[in-house]
């Protein structure tokens, strides 16, 4: 295995860990050393390359045959002063070839590789595989050719596969929502007549006959308020002419109660003879009927 304290080794220019078959997995220190220009590691069991790779800016040498590697991330390719590439059987991988920056690498070995889906032209100057060597003009014959622009275009193809998904998406939302309010309309409205129909189911309907009958009932209570009004009237009449004649008997008797009668001296010799006296006052009348 690698140590970690091996990127306290910032001098230095040329590693190689190979033929041990022990490697799987390369640490991050590996890539903290700037100035290194060849790395060496073949006849390992790596699987994976970190995009961490792309730290070793001065890079010039870079051998990885002999390994268990399956793709090549993108960072892979931001190697700019790579001179020599070296991919041979490694019968898992699967990746295209593109240009590292502005550099044009002098040899790459691609013999026993899975799968090389494209190549861009004046990536190599020369390409070796198992039993020719192809200069860059012989390429097309081998690869199918692609570009980095390519790899633009797909990234925009993939940014507006997902502006489209998104918009649908929120479409489907939208109609969703949409539903959710007819169906409550819907519903709101279908209460709203099952309570008048049950409001109308309570209404009676009245025929002519009955409303005739209605209407003289109505006539009859209203003439014989009438007439209750107005034998109420003379009897209230009849009570007021009561009362005014009571009040007048109490008057009069007040009047005949605080009234002295006098003999005058025209009065007949008789009554001197009864021994009463001319100013002795008669007696007071204790109760007065008079006779309508």
């Amino acid at each position: 295995m690698i140590p970690p304290a091996i990127q306290n080794l910032t001098q230095l220019e040329y590693l190689e860990v190979s033929g041990s078959n022990r490697i799987k997995k390369l640490p991050n220190e590996l890539f903290n050393l700037p100035n290194l220009k060849h790395l060496g590691l073949y006849a390992n069991r790596i699987r994976v390359i970190p995009p961490a790779i792309q730290n070793l800016s001065q890079l010039e040498t870079l051998d990885l045959h002999s390994n268990d590697i399956k793709s090549l991330p993108n960072e892979f390719f931001n190697l700019r002063n790579l001179k020599i590439l070296n991919l041979n059987n490694n019968p898992e991988l699967e990746t295209k070839i593109i240009n590292f920056g502005n550099s044009t690498i002098k040899h790459c070995y691609f013999d026993k590789i899975k799968i090389i889906s494209c190549y861009e032209p004046n990536t190599c100057k020369i390409i070796h595989l198992s039993d020719k060597i192809l200069s860059n003009n012989e390429v097309k014959n081998e690869f199918d050719l692609c570009f980095r622009s390519e790899k633009i275009n797909q990234n925009d193809k993939n940014l507006k596969s997902l502006y489209v998904m998104g918009g649908i998406i929120l479409g489907c939302i939208v109609i969703i929502l949409i539903s959710i309010h007819v169906s409550f309309t819907l519903i709101k409205r279908n209460i709203s007549k099952r309570r008048m129909k049950l409001n109308l189911d309570n209404v009676q309907y009245i025929s002519d006959s009955d409303d005739d009958d209605i209407r003289n009932g109505m006539n009859n209570n209203n003439n014989s308020n009438s007439s209750n009004d107005n034998h109420n009237n003379s009897h209230n009449n009849n009570t007021r002419n009561n009362l005014n004649q009571n009040i007048s008997i109490d008057l009069k008797l007040n009047t005949l109660n605080n009234t002295q009668i006098t003999m005058s001296n025209s009065l007949p010799p008789s009554y001197y003879e009864s021994n009463m006296n001319m100013n002795e006052s008669l007696p007071e009348y204790s109760e007065i009927r008079l006779s309508s």
